[in-house]
């Protein structure tokens, strides 16, 4: 799909992967949507990036968990920018819950974020797409919904209920809509700022390329789903340096 002069929505477009994602479609030609909940600064200087890249962006509050914030995100978008046209599931939380730990309200957030925000936000966007027979969705997983992670059961079935959304939404919207997904490994973003320097070191040493992933490795990644990959549809990309093949550490 031809990026230039499209519109794309970013969800949790504020910080880290999500404003990778941002700026990685600006610069492929697109005007953004930023979707964020709390972060309004940030999500306001991701806007003034974006302008600078010579492309419009509009940042837009709303918790794509609840599903009439959902369809205002959207009208709020359409209204701004125009239909959306590649739409970036990347909104998510991970609040500590290790495996037989009471679920309550922890369960419940991540699950209605991560899992069911990701549907909402695809449901919401799907029938314009469909009706102008062309459209992308780009679901971020995480290599938590590939392999064990008792540290936080919780989100880790919410990202393998993600890889399995995509694969399930693409085969029902197809051939107008694709659906595709990324699954990161460890990234250098917020959710890994609060491990220790030791703990950073033997996390690396289980990653064949010895690193965590770059933001923009992610972001630069999704615009090229949205933008080259025309006959991939269903399918989510590990982009974890390898660290699947020994059973390294997920994220």
């Amino acid at each position: 799909m031809e990026l230039a002069d499209r519109v794309a929505l970013v969800t949790g477009g504020a910080r880290g992967i999500g404003r990778a994602c941002v700026l990685a479609l600006a610069r492929a030609g697109c005007h953004v949507v930023v979707n964020y909940l709390t972060s309004e600064e940030a999500a306001r200087k991701v806007c003034r990036e974006v302008e600078a890249l010579g492309r419009r962006a509009v940042a837009v509050r709303a918790d794509v968990a609840a599903e009439q914030e959902v369809e205002r995100l959207v009208r709020t978008a359409t209204d701004a920018l125009g239909p959306v046209d590649a739409l970036v599931n990347n909104a998510g939380v991970e609040v500590p819950l290790p495996a037989g730990g009471s679920p309550g309200a922890a369960w419940d957030r991540v699950l209605a974020v991560n899992l069911k925000g990701a549907y909402l936000c695809a449901r919401a966007v799907a029938p314009g797409m469909k009706a102008r027979g062309q459209g992308v969705i780009i679901n971020i997983s995480s290599t938590a919904g590939l392999t064990a992670y008792p540290e936080a059961p919780h989100y880790a079935a919410s990202k393998a209920g993600m890889i399995n959304l995509t694969r399930t939404l693409a085969l029902a919207w197809a051939p107008e809509v694709r659906v595709v997904g990324i699954a990161p490994g460890w990234t250098d973003t917020a959710m890994a700022a609060g491990l220790s320097a030791e703990e950073k070191t033997i996390i690396c040493e289980s990653i064949p390329l010895g690193r965590f992933a770059r933001p923009e490795e992610v972001g630069r990644l999704a615009a090229f789903l949205a933008a080259e990959a025309d006959y991939m549809t269903g399918h989510t990309v590990v982009l974890d340096g390898g660290a699947l093949l020994q059973g390294g550490e997920s994220t």
